[in-house]
């Protein structure tokens, strides 16, 4: 595999996990305000965890992109 390829392929994950990181900050904060009576932070929450389970599928698919150009070809010809 190329060097580059395998460069893109850690970059997009360094992303996906930014992405992640800034959603889940966002929730903590959130989680703490609603426990607190807040119902609008309430909101927010169910919000960012509807993101958030976008997100994880963003990561799913990339760790199978990343699977799948790792997979050494096998020959088939017998």
């Amino acid at each position: 595999m190329a060097k580059e390829v395998k460069q893109e392929l850690v970059q997009q994950a360094q992303d996906l996990h930014a992405e992640l990181q800034v959603v889940l900050d966002a929730l903590k904060s959130d989680l703490v305000k609603c426990a607190s009576g807040n119902a609008a932070a309430g909101v927010r929450v169910r919000k960012d965890l509807r993101l958030l389970r976008g997100k994880v599928s963003d990561v799913i698919k990339h760790t199978v992109e990343v699977s799948e150009a790792y997979k050494v070809p096998t020959s088939s010809a017998e």
